[in-house]
């Protein structure tokens, strides 16, 4: 079973509540009863609309658009459905039908099956799903974000500057649009390439590019514990990538590159002053919500260039905790975290070698290393000591 959860940018004055637009074609289900019952603990004040079909869905959605069209900051309201059997009830149409209009909606996949299907995640995702996740906790944290996001305008709009997303035209302080656009937009294919909005620059990573070079003149976020000059990267950069196998039934970790990109490994780059073996676990966490043991080392691989030096260390790693490892599926900055080629994360998932081989035949792997590393570590490969990495 599929239920799709999109919040919408419409507008109120104040305080906005939580409208939730239900389509079930059977009343009694128990995942939809779960999700209820948290958001009624949670959010109080909430307006439940349930609707059967899909065009009573869409019609509910229109006509709360149209009725606050005029208002000042958004309002966020659910649409929860299962995927169904007929074109009636058929949750693939809702999502298709509303990414035609408007890129404004965040809209959640909540499907075990999507979750641990990497040809389903990958299509969902394709369609313009923002979010794809099988647990209700992670439901109940992104609607935190959300609500939160949606109070930080109605505070700032009126005393900040205020910016235009440059992929669905929302205008918003640069707090909010620095969370905004890895929230709603990190599946979209035009972060890769943008204008950003305050410099004019043709930039190659949009929610990169504002964290990394606008946020200390236009934000008073605190992104690290250090400050940007600290953070300037040697010569040699360094970066440290993550082979995770779960033994207990001998699936592999993989993150999905937002921007269409495809599956990967869970890594990036090393920051000054970072052990090759931290970032790996670091990297693992923030963009897969995994916490490893790092067990062994794959390979070294070193890349001179005119201007300077790559180093990526592969790792052998294993779950801390097999039965508390449920990949991450929340798209939030902590996702976008420097990778070797400095792309974001669309969330993780646990696949199997041969779930991986079919996503590699259908061209949704970013690059053939998932399937060479699952490959090696199916047949036993060699995982070399961790004694070999030493401090000088």
């Amino acid at each position: 079973h599929f239920y799709f959860i999109a919040f919408s940018s419409t507008k109120t004055m104040s305080n906005p509540p939580l409208e939730i637009v239900a389509l079930y074609a059977e009343y009694n289900n128990s995942e939809l009863v779960q999700v209820q019952s948290m958001l009624k603990a949670d959010y109080p004040d909430i307006i439940l609309h349930h609707c059967l079909t899909v065009k009573d869905a869409i019609k509910k959605i229109n006509s709360t658009i149209s009725t606050s069209i005029t208002e000042i900051c958004p309002r966020p309201f659910v649409v929860l459905t299962k995927l169904g059997q007929t074109d009636e009830d058929a949750g693939h149409i809702l999502i298709k039908t509303i990414r035609k209009f408007d890129k404004r909606i965040f809209i959640i996949l909540h499907s075990h099956k999507a979750s641990n299907d990497p040809d389903l995640r990958y299509h969902f995702a394709s369609m313009g799903t923002s979010m794809i996740t099988e647990h209700i906790t992670q439901i109940q944290n992104v609607l935190k974000t959300l609500i939160s996001l949606i109070k930080l305008t109605v505070h700032s709009l009126n005393t900040s500057q205020t910016y235009t997303c440059p992929i669905c035209q929302w205008p918003m302080s640069f707090d909010q649009l620095y969370d905004h656009i890895p929230l709603y937009h990190t599946n979209d294919t035009s972060i890769r390439s943008a204008q950003c909005i305050i410099c004019q620059r043709n930039v190659r990573n949009y929610p990169v590019h504002l964290r990394e070079d606008h946020t200390e003149l236009h934000s008073n976020k605190a992104i690290f514990n250090t400050s940007a000059k600290e953070r300037v990267a040697a010569p040699l950069y360094a970066f440290s990538l993550v082979v995770c196998q779960r033994k207990s039934d001998q699936k592999f970790l993989v993150v999905q590159e937002s921007g269409a990109q495809g599956f990967w490994l869970p890594g990036g780059r090393v920051e000054l002053g970072e052990h090759l073996i931290y970032a790996a676990k670091r990297e693992t966490f923030e963009e897969a919500g995994v916490k490893v043991n790092i067990c062994g080392l794959l390979r070294f691989e070193y890349t001179p260039s005119h201007n300077s030096n790559r180093l990526r260390v592969i790792f052998y790693a294993e779950p801390e905790n097999e039965n508390d490892c449920d990949a991450k599926t929340i798209p939030d900055y902590e996702s976008y975290m420097l990778h070797d080629l400095s792309f974001p994360s669309y969330g993780a998932m646990w696949v199997t070698y041969e779930q991986i081989e079919e996503c590699s035949n259908k061209g949704q792997l970013r690059s053939q290393e998932p399937l060479k590393w699952f490959l090696y570590i199916k047949n036993g490969g060699l995982i070399h000591p961790l004694s070999i990495l030493n401090k000088e």
